[in-house]
């Protein structure tokens, strides 16, 4: 099993602060703008657990929204009946492939962690994944990273090694889904045919793509731009924060401008590698749909694989901000509806299957690999615990 140190640990790196972040000296004494910025840090990751009546809130809008999905929305055009018979009638070796694939997916997920922080391996990076899994994906609000927060601690790893790491990490995976409809237009022009549907489909998330990576290249280009973007988004920011309690934030702008340097180092650092991990990943991802889409018995002559891709870059794209944990629901009404209006000859029921079947695998499959990885996390921490937690702030 993964051991708590690599050997010969390297000191944590320390990302350069940028110059208006420095002191009046030059030579980085944070100023107090910067210190700001790391206080509201710590308490992002830091959030105190809501209250029981706050739980059952966030609880009851979920239960809501997938009663509306599920029991609605989905039976009106599928018969839950005929859905699961059709699951049923999956072979070992799509089952089989199904697992080894979701395996491959959470491997990515915890490379890249392992890629940006130099204390962590691989096998630490995958426990504290599948574990913060179980609780993101099952409960609302940030949990997920609260709890991966946690969990690094007690491996030793300090606030600003995560905080980086989890910055980047999330811009890179929010970045490649931006590029994935660029990737499905070329793709879809080598094929003889390609009906109107998924043609519009494709286009219209290319537009959305090429806005939201245009405003990113203006983040990192101009420091004006980013302050500008940072100030506004604030105001989503602080209502986001009023949801769960904590009080409005007042450094956003500077801490896009900060971005932009962490952005910069890590991309000349590890640019070229993450980016190869966090496109393996969607690629896997989407192997994964196929799979399912092929062991329902939809064939290429009804869905091309091409297409199906388009389909999945749209889906991606519409679903990179989670509305609900691990967007169940949102996902699957989305998949449906869009493979059903991109295969308008396949059965509806048999839509529903192969997209149930895909997410019993990729959003099940994680919460029942975190329950494992959390009961075995307690028990290694137990036995091997650093000798003093980093501060917090």
């Amino acid at each position: 099993m993964p051991s708590s140190r690599k050997e010969e640990p390297e000191q944590p790196r320390r990302h350069p602060a940028p110059p208006e972040s420095r002191g009046e000296d030059g030579h980085g004494s944070p100023d107090e703008s910067s210190r700001r910025i790391a206080h509201e840090a710590s308490q992002i990751f830091e959030t105190p657990r809501p209250s029981p009546f706050q739980i059952l809130a966030r609880g009851v809008l979920v239960v809501l929204l997938l009663i509306l999905i599920f029991g609605v929305l989905i039976p009106q055009f599928a018969d839950y009946s005929e859905v699961w018979t059709a699951i049923q009638s999956l072979t070992w070796t799509a089952l089989f492939l199904l697992t080894a694939l979701t395996i491959l997916i959470e491997l990515f997920k915890s490379e890249a962690p392992n890629l940006l922080i130099d204390r962590l391996t691989l096998g630490l990076a995958f426990l504290a994944q599948e574990a913060s899994a179980l609780v993101s994906n099952t409960i609302p609000g940030p949990t997920g990273v609260i709890t991966r927060y946690g969990i690094y601690r007690r491996y030793g790893i300090d606030l600003e090694d995560f905080s980086s790491a989890a910055v980047v990490n999330s811009a890179w995976t929010n970045l490649i889904p931006l590029l994935l409809p660029s990737i499905a237009v070329p793709l879809a022009a080598t094929q003889e045919t390609v009906p109107d549907r998924v043609v519009l489909l494709t286009v219209a998330a290319l537009v959305l793509s090429v806005l939201a990576i245009a405003t990113a290249i203006s983040i990192v280009r101009s420091e004006r731009f980013a302050r500008w973007f940072g100030e506004h988004a604030a105001q989503f920011v602080n209502w986001m924060r009023g949801l769960v309690n904590r009080p409005p934030t007042t450094t956003v702008g500077e801490a896009v401008v900060r971005f932009r340097f962490d952005v910069a180092d890590t991309a000349r650092e590890h640019g070229p590698k993450l980016t190869l991990v966090v496109i393996a990943r969607e690629f896997t991802t989407y192997l994964a749909l196929l799979v399912s889409v092929r062991a329902l018995d939809i064939s290429s002559s009804e869905l091309t694989a091409v297409e199906l891709f388009a389909c999945y870059a749209v889906v991606r794209l519409l679903t990179i901000v989670e509305i609900t944990p691990g967007n169940v629901g949102i996902a699957e009404a989305l998949y449906i509806r869009t493979l059903a209006w991109s295969a308008p000859d396949v059965s509806e029921n048999t839509i529903v299957a192969a997209v149930f079947v895909f997410r019993m695998f990729t959003y099940l499959g994680p919460i029942i690999m975190g329950g494992g990885c959390w009961l075995y996390l307690r028990r290694y921490l137990r036995l091997h615990p650093v000798a003093s937690e980093p501060a917090s702030s």
